[in-house]
């Protein structure tokens, strides 16, 4: 009798053990996950992003949810949600950097109106390679000796540079480096002459300039504009976590993506009221119309 008790108070005990122990992990983990959504919402206000808010959305698997506040009173994004939502997917993709992974992140965007307006949702694995970076690396290359380098590497053809600069990331913990390219095309003709050997220099030079010159260009912003100040094409590229948006206004060269009609979406007519947080390209001297899917760097 004193056998078959003892066992049943070992078996409750054990099970008691197990549960305290399941509930322990399990207020660990939601602490936790609290903490890197906070912490994603904190990195968010230091970077400007005009957040509505940040929120757990899924604790197994965890998720989050980024809904931004647009300037736009209609269906279409204004230019600098571009840059906006940018930096909450890079905020978003490296949260591992600092705290938890996210199994996956939704972004929205709301107008004025508080429309939904843009939705995605995006799946991120351990296998990833943007899952797989850190921050040790370090450049060994001045950011205007890499200005002078990159210089020297695009092929403009009649393109005028406005601008070309290299800054360092904003953050803490980043130590990357920021390339900014503003340039002019008399018109869309022009532009279009141009653009081939323009951006494909570019584009090999995304992919190598790192390796082979000891930069460490993480972000990429380039604006094309036409002599009346006018967005012909914005292209954002997150070099480090592999993330590529852009707008083009239709009749430009697009031979350079797969997808045209991703890009290919007329200007809205509505400019932006604020930009809290202002690009690295900015021109408060000219009409800039804003353009969709497009992203700027830290400024």
């Amino acid at each position: 009798m004193f056998k078959y008790d003892f066992r049943k108070v070992s078996l409750i005990l054990f099970i008691a053990i197990i549960t305290f122990m399941g509930i322990t992990i399990g207020v660990i983990q939601v602490n936790a996950q609290n903490e890197c959504t906070s912490d994603l919402e904190e990195r968010l206000q230091k970077s400007g992003v005009p957040y509505k808010h940040v929120t757990t959305i899924s604790r197994v698997p965890y998720e989050v949810e980024i809904a931004l506040q647009s300037s736009s009173n209609n269906d279409q994004l204004a230019l600098e949600d571009n840059w906006f939502m940018q930096l909450a997917r890079r905020e978003a993709t490296f949260t591992y950097r600092t705290s938890e992974r996210l199994k996956s992140y939704k972004l929205v965007v709301f107008n004025t109106k508080d429309e939904l307006i843009y939705s995605t949702q995006t799946y991120l694995y351990p296998e990833d390679l943007n899952q797989k970076l850190t921050t040790s690396r370090q450049t060994t290359i001045e950011n205007a000796q890499a200005e002078k380098i990159i210089r020297g590497l695009l092929q403009f053809g009649e393109l005028s540079p406005d601008k070309l600069n290299v800054i360092s990331e904003s953050t803490a913990e980043g130590s990357g480096q920021i390339l900014i390219i503003s340039v002019t095309a008399t018109d869309i003709s022009t532009a279009n002459r141009s653009l081939p050997i323009f951006l494909d220099s570019l584009f090999q030079l995304l992919d190598t300039v790192n390796e082979k010159y000891g930069t460490y260009i993480v972000l990429c912003h380039l604006r094309l504009f036409d002599s009346g100040g006018n967005v012909l094409l914005d292209y954002v590229r997150d070099v480090e976590a592999g993330h590529t948006q852009w707008t083009s206004v239709s009749g430009l060269y697009n031979e350079w993506h797969s997808d045209p009609g991703k890009t290919e979406i007329p200007i809205p007519t509505t400019a932006p009221t604020s930009e809290p947080y202002p690009s690295p390209i900015s021109d408060t001297s000219s009409n800039i119309t804003p353009t969709q899917e497009s992203a700027n760097p830290y400024p």
